[in-house]
């Protein structure tokens, strides 16, 4: 082959392997200040956009908010406001500008940007799925003389129609050689059915020197409802039943089982850049016994200073309103830790 030959293959081919780089990157992001980003969308959640690209080390996390437009080759998983998924391509929303269209292999579905929650892959992996998450903390008040050690962590998975998580939080507070210990634990499953309705079955644990509870175990089943569910916000309520065994400490070594009913609400607050706020309540009226209601509550307060890596704020409160003898109706922690979360 002559020179001018294998110049000429040598331009088919650069021009073969760029035209199959474009087809690896085949999504558009202009932001509404005019940055255009030419790769791949990885996600969409609790209002942060993930755009992958080559010509940077780390992915682009971008509010959804500041977004304009997307367009993409590729099919993705997107979920609406009103809980209903659709599995196609994105695209400008025509005349509406803070639109996106959805083209699916049967319909053309026009959606406002913030009526768009979640944007998932249409083939996930088992690492996309997988939610993991491990905080530590320490503190020390020299006037007291106190230490505390805080662990907590948590594991999940997220299904095409369910999902399960996992969490274990464990407090230890050292008061000169006096140790006042509280553990807690539970796992939950959700399963999505139409107009944001969903099922759900919880198993709890929880152990408090303060309460002299040695154990207590709660299984609740019911159906809740998304009653918000927006790119920054979700609000759902619940409610159901739950079966409850409890083994209290001391001489009596006192050991019940009774039935309640559960009513609850849980708050997501995650538009605020890297801030996000995560709230529970729960109440349990007893359906066995006159005049009891037990309640728990949660605050946890993120900030996700580096990727992955975060500072979190937690309060936890549970209260008894008719615990056996002169035990504690309340115990509360605060706490302050550093963790990661993938």
């Amino acid at each position: 082959m002559d020179l001018k030959g294998k110049n000429l293959s040598s331009l088919i081919l650069l021009s073969l392997c760029w035209t199959l780089g474009l087809a690896q990157e085949p999504d558009s992001l202009l932001t509404k200040s005019g940055e255009l980003l030419i790769g791949e969308i990885q996600s969409l959640n609790r209002a942060v956009l993930v755009f992958e690209t080559s010509y940077s080390d780390a992915d682009f996390r971008i509010d959804w908010e500041e977004v304009e437009r997307i367009t993409t080759q590729g099919n993705y998983k997107i979920y609406d406001t009103e809980g209903k998924q659709f599995i196609g391509k994105l695209g400008p929303g025509g005349d509406c500008t803070d639109c996106l269209t959805i083209y699916t292999s049967k319909d053309t579905i026009i959606r406002k940007l913030p009526d768009i929650v979640v944007i998932t892959e249409a083939q996930e992996s088992f690492r996309d799925r997988l939610k993991l998450g491990i905080h530590l903390g320490y503190n020390y008040t020299k006037a007291s003389r106190t230490q505390q050690f805080t662990s907590r962590s948590s594991a999940g998975f997220v299904g095409n129609k369910w999902d399960i998580a996992s969490a274990l939080n464990a407090y230890n507070t050292r008061l000169d050689s006096t140790s006042t210990k509280r553990t807690d634990a539970n796992i939950n499953l959700r399963v999505s059915m139409r107009n944001n309705w969903y099922g759900f079955g919880n198993v709890d644990w929880l152990s408090s020197d303060e309460q002299q509870l040695d154990l207590r175990t709660t299984a609740s089943t019911g159906v809740g409802n998304f009653v918000v569910r927006n790119a920054d916000t979700y609000l759902y309520l619940f409610g159901g039943l739950t079966f409850n065994n409890e083994d209290f400490l001391g001489d009596e070594g006192v050991e019940s089982q009774s039935f309640e009913g559960l009513i609850g609400g849980q708050l997501e607050l995650f538009g605020f850049s890297d801030i996000s706020l995560n709230s529970k309540l729960y109440a349990y009226p007893s359906l066995t016994e006159k005049q009891r209601i037990r309640t728990m509550f949660s605050l946890d307060l993120k900030w996700e200073f580096i990727s992955d890596f975060e500072l979190m704020a937690g309060f936890s409160l549970n209260y008894d309103s008719k615990p056996p003898g002169d035990t504690e109706k309340s115990d509360y922690v605060l706490s302050l830790t550093l963790g990661w979360s993938l």
